[in-house]
């Protein structure tokens, strides 16, 4: 979604993550399973109709989930995304089988949405982010 000429979207964008399972994976050079988990809010922008995205931007560093995102003027301010997405509270290693699992399954495990939230985001803020070079 976005202005003439540009396309933005947003999803999650996790860290390698270091749990037990990712580990194996990785030893046995198994690469198409991703259990990167979904955290990292992150907004793309490609100034070429979508053949890349050289630009994102780090919205929450946090577990995050679904996202919906809308390209919209706001008459004070330059063209604007509205990104409501999921956020949840990590869970406190309270219990044996909390701890087991974070490190057995790392960020892969599921987690309940606490909150949503909705941030605006004036295009020229993702644009002007920093170039990356990305395999998306």
């Amino acid at each position: 979604t976005g202005q003439a000429g540009y396309l933005f979207f947003s999803h999650p964008d996790p860290k390698l993550g270091n749990a037990l399972l990712e580990r194996l994976t990785r030893s046995m050079h198994v690469t198409n399973v991703n259990f990167t988990g979904r955290d990292g809010m992150t907004v793309w922008a490609s100034v070429d109709e979508g053949s890349s995205y050289p630009h994102k931007m780090l919205m929450d560093e946090g577990l995050t989930g679904y996202s919906s995102m809308q390209a919209y003027t706001n008459p004070q301010r330059s063209p604007v995304l509205g990104l409501l997405y999921e956020q949840a509270d990590p869970t406190p290693d309270e219990d044996v089988l909390t701890i087991l699992s974070k490190y057995v399954m790392g960020n892969s495990v599921v987690v309940t949405p606490t909150r949503f939230v909705f941030r605006e985001i004036p295009t020229d803020a993702v644009l002007s982010s920093q170039p990356l070079l990305l395999n998306v």
